[in-house]
């Protein structure tokens, strides 16, 4: 990953609009809104999601074009964000000039099981652990129409040295935007 050696990154930004459901961050559930269960997808379908958000973003912050990525969201999303504030929301990722190429070829690691909100979100909470910088993810998603849209997006670059494992990172700086403490999970 590019990073400068004196500059601490200084980023969790957090795309959240969609995710202001009450039982959010408690995920207890597996129902979708129609009340059927709803199961989770493979474990392959998991990292594509990941994988192609985290790329899709990468890719709007190389080019400060946030249109495509926008695209790509639920209709609350894009209601409540539009390409300029995302634009805004990742600046300090871009001002960081944090590469998140190498996540095409390292594999997540979730870090809480993958569950539906009672009101059919996805959540998906994990890293990757690469070095220098771990990238920390929070993302939820929702099927409508047979596609996976993005519901939410948390990203939290954290700096680790080859010494010091993964668990024990620790944050180099964060930049709140729009979850409020409540909605947070536990990190």
């Amino acid at each position: 990953m590019r990073s400068h050696p004196k500059q601490k990154i200084a980023a969790l930004v957090a795309l959240a609009i969609a995710l202001t459901t009450p039982g959010l961050t408690q995920a207890q559930t597996s129902a979708a809104p129609s009340g059927i269960a709803a199961p989770v997808p493979q474990p392959e379908t998991l990292v594509i999601l990941i994988r192609t958000t985290l790329i899709a973003l990468n890719q709007a912050n190389q080019t400060g074009n946030y249109a495509i990525f926008h695209g790509l969201a639920t209709a609350g999303f894009q209601a409540s964000s539009t390409a300029d504030k995302l634009n805004q929301s990742f600046a300090p990722l871009r001002s960081a000039n944090l590469d998140l190429s190498p996540i095409a070829v390292v594999t997540p690691e979730l870090t809480q099981a993958p569950a539906f909100t009672k009101d059919g979100v996805l959540r998906l909470t994990g890293r990757f652990p690469t070095l220098p910088v771990q990238i920390n993810f929070d993302m939820a998603f929702q099927q409508i129409a047979g596609r996976w849209l993005i519901a939410g997006l948390a990203v939290d670059p954290v700096q680790v040295t080859a010494a010091a494992p993964a668990e024990i990172a620790k944050p180099v700086g964060r930049t709140a935007n729009q979850i409020p403490p409540d909605k947070k999970k536990a990190q």
